[in-house]
């Protein structure tokens, strides 16, 4: 019977390490959820709280963000979640389930409005990679939802249930590369 998460005096003595022995100040964690991780009555925010000299990203879907949640990240200062989008509400919601899009919208709100800095993780796939680079979907991550930083990734065809279908293709990937680039250079 394999483990399904770490248990607390494992992963607390990994982070210990991490820092003391490698000098790791910096630690990305990803899930499953890391927002649902209980171990010994412990959190990823306990986490956090433990190891205040390490700054920790976490990618997250973003539902289980409440203003608790939000006021203890901004209390303890050391993390940054980093939220999951498709694209807008439709391909968001199709891939994440009904209501995500909402859901993850109110915590960036939250997380504002706390004053944790947070970001978002995008997934470039063959159906949404044009929405998800289009500049009415930027403009609304930063300027509106205050996103500070934005990390994409290809779609794999890895694990249990993939398709080859999902994957981007090599002139999707030069727009993706081209696009970038003209926002860094024109949005900084």
């Amino acid at each position: 019977d394999q483990a399904k998460s770490l248990d607390w005096d494992l992963l607390e003595k990994l982070v210990a390490d991490a820092h003391d022995l490698w000098g790791a100040q910096f630690i990305v964690i990803s899930g499953g959820e890391p927002l649902a991780y209980r171990s010994q009555g412990k959190t990823i925010l306990d986490l956090a709280e433990a190891h205040s000299d390490v700054y920790f990203m976490f990618y997250t879907n973003g539902t289980l963000i409440t203003p608790a949640v939000a006021q203890r990240m901004a209390d303890l200062g050391n993390l940054i979640p980093m939220i999951s989008l498709e694209g807008w509400k439709e391909q968001t919601d199709a891939r994440r389930g009904e209501g995500v899009f909402d859901q993850v919208m109110a915590a960036m709100d939250l997380l504002y409005d706390a004053g944790v800095i947070y970001g978002t993780s995008l997934t470039a796939m063959r159906n949404n990679v044009e929405e998800i680079l289009s500049e009415e979907f930027v403009d609304f991550l930063f300027l509106k939802k205050h996103v500070s930083i934005a990390w994409m990734f290809q779609y794999l065809p890895i694990g249990r249930a993939y398709t080859l279908d999902f994957m981007v293709t090599p002139q999707q990937r030069l727009w993706m590369w081209n696009q970038s680039w003209k926002y860094v250079r024109e949005k900084g």
